[in-house]
């Protein structure tokens, strides 16, 4: 009987555990599993069944093997499909599948993302969608993209390049431009000499002339470089000066009024282009004020509305509470009205059996004499004594042995049957007992105590 006891409960503990850490799954449904990787191999494994980390969910078992599954399925549906995948693919009922992990891109058991809930697949379209792409063609979409990327910043930087050499030519096409001169045919014949020959008496006179016409053009072109670096120098102060009053304006238009400013347009005209500029960087600061207000109002609006929501969520709160403490102190009420019944019940039932056991006592008295009613209220045998009384104190006899004489009939019993301990340690198969009683019938027919000794 011992061992039976120990088997069941055994059975029962590892039937828990079971239940607790098996992620098997119903009878009606299985994993879709293309075989098992260690953790170091994972990566290799996931790449030979050429499917996306993200379709797969991967369970452990004790032995640290992982295994790749697609997710549950019903069997009759993977019995429809099975044709579509290769000899590599089984449905398992996920037996000692312990628990669900998360592999990362790096291919490593990441413990912050475990996910909450196993995928069932209902349908073909959905399993379709988990194999479709492969991961293989995604890998090679990504390094299309990269290529593409590489080539993109390639040509970038060339027309990057490009256009800051054509930007150097241009600048160095409009300076040189800047500088060009129209010299009259007298200035040419004076720089270069004409075509006659000139007299010898003439031949110092043109020198001469020469090198005053060349001083002359010098500070010409030294002079109007000068003018043009100030002319650009006050342009930039005046862009500047614009910039600083009209900070709101866009550059283009600051860019156009500039233009303007510089021309030699009257001072009246300047003033007017002045003004224009300053009632659009009004009508900007009007703006930028209105948005400013706009977004202090929706700010104050949020606001309002997250203190609505707390205040509701307060409310809601504060009844919720009301609400529970009402029925917890109902709960209460009816649990101390059900132990206070409860306990008047146990103390009407136990006047009664005392009152029943003071009219036994009683009975003992009148019929059997005060030794056998004070037996009986101490709870031991005495001459005298019913057996049905000895019964209620001993329990049943055993044993039962019957004398007849013509004196009269008695019977023996032995009472407090028990098995002593051997030196082995082990129980005696024979009985002992604490008590023989030995009872005479009466001329009424009933059984009482005529002797008794303890073993």
């Amino acid at each position: 009987m011992q061992f039976l006891s120990y088997t069941f409960i055994s059975s029962l503990v590892l039937f828990s555990f079971n239940a607790y850490s098996d992620e098997r799954a119903p009878k009606s449904q299985c994993y879709i599993t293309p075989g098992w990787a260690k953790e170091q191999n994972i990566e290799q494994k996931i790449n030979e069944v050429n499917v996306r980390v993200s379709s797969l969910e991967m369970y452990i078992r004790a032995d640290k093997q992982i295994y790749l599954t697609l997710g549950k399925i019903d069997r009759d549906l993977w019995r429809q499909v099975r044709a579509g995948f290769s000899s590599s693919y089984s449905c398992s009922s996920g037996k000692g599948y312990v628990k669900r992990i998360y592999i990362n891109k790096d291919y490593e058991i990441d413990p912050m993302m475990l996910r909450e809930a196993g995928r069932v697949i209902l349908s073909k379209d959905e399993l379709y969608k988990l194999i479709n792409p492969s991961l293989s063609s995604v890998k090679e979409a990504e390094k299309a993209r990269e290529r593409a990327k590489i080539a993109d910043a390639k040509a970038a930087e060339e027309e990057r390049k490009k256009s800051q050499v054509n930007s150097k030519e241009e600048k160095h096409k409009e300076k040189n431009k800047n500088v060009e001169i129209e010299l009259t045919p007298e200035d040419l014949d004076l720089l270069f000499g004409s075509d006659e020959e000139p007299s010898n008496s003439n031949k110092s006179t043109s020198t001469s002339e020469f090198l005053i016409f060349f001083g002359l053009l010098s500070f010409l072109l030294w002079w109007l470089r000068n003018r043009k670096n100030k002319k650009e120098a006050k342009r930039k102060m005046l862009f500047a000066s614009l910039q600083e009053e009209f900070p709101l304006l866009p550059i283009s238009t600051l860019k156009e009024s500039l233009i303007l400013l510089s021309s030699d347009n009257s001072a009246e005209e300047k003033l007017i282009i002045k003004k224009d500029l300053q009632d659009r960087h009004d009508k900007e600061v009007q703006k930028e004020e209105e948005r400013k207000q706009k977004e202090i109002a929706e700010k104050k609006a949020r606001l309002a509305q997250i203190e609505a929501e707390k205040a509701e969520k307060a409310r809601k709160d504060k009844e919720e509470k009301e609400e529970r403490d009402r029925i917890l102190a109902k709960e209460r009420a009816e649990r101390k009205a059900a132990l206070e019944k409860k306990e008047a019940e146990r103390k009407a039932a136990k006047e009664k059996e005392e009152a029943e056991f003071r009219k036994k006592i009683e009975r003992l008295n009148e019929k059997y004499g005060e030794e056998v009613g004070k037996a009986y209220e101490a709870k031991r045998v005495e001459i005298g004594m019913p057996i049905s009384y000895v019964n209620e104190i001993k329990g049943n006899g055993h044993d039962r042995k019957r004398f007849k004489s013509k004196d009269g009939e008695s019977i023996k019993e032995k009472y407090g049957k028990y098995y002593k301990r051997l030196a082995s340690g082990k129980k005696s198969s024979t009985a002992s007992y604490q008590m023989e009683i030995e009872f005479e019938k009466t001329e009424e027919g009933s059984w009482i105590v005529i002797s008794y000794r303890d073993y």
